[in-house]
């Protein structure tokens, strides 16, 4: 009965987003609830998986614990790769009832989900200015960008 109450509450996350997500019991007191996502843009040099792993134990009272394992791959004009791994755990008093424990089960999956999504945007507003752009070309000391056409034709004919 748990297990699909809980399942019913987190088809919502299937509906707004792109994620696979299967609740499975192990015994009476055991659920793993898998989120997972895959997305790949050969066209556009990148790709991308997200996998959770929540397991949701009844031992005095209610444990769920996670993991989520982010990863992506961009590979235009050179290779680069983000991955991250984050734990997560939570208690739940006893003596809830199936449908209340699901939506706070949810409730926590999701405002977990939420902040990594959070962290990651302001990670990748801050990727071009603080990590992207000091690997790059410095412009020369006077400030202003070499015509470097012009310059090789000099170049060549101080060469001859």
């Amino acid at each position: 009965m748990l297990r699909k109450i809980i399942n019913q509450q987190l088809l919502q996350l299937i509906v707004s987003l792109q994620f696979n997500i299967k609740v499975f019991k192990k015994d009476e007191s055991t659920f793993y609830i898998l989120i997972s996502a895959h997305n790949y843009n050969f066209k556009n040099f990148w790709s991308g998986e997200w996998l959770s792993l929540w397991t949701l134990k009844h031992d005095n009272g209610y444990k769920l614990t996670g993991s989520l394992k982010l990863s992506t791959y961009y590979y235009e004009e050179g290779n680069v790769q983000f991955k991250c791994n984050k734990d997560f755990s939570y208690s739940f008093e006893n003596g809830l009832n199936f449908e209340t424990l699901a939506k706070e089960v949810f409730a926590k999956i999701e405002s977990s989900e939420n902040s990594i999504q959070l962290e990651l945007d302001k990670i990748y507003d801050d990727l071009s200015d603080n990590y992207l752009k000091p690997l790059r070309r410095k412009i020369p000391f006077t400030g202003q960008k070499m015509n470097w056409s012009l310059n090789q034709i000099s170049l060549n004919k101080e060469n001859k």
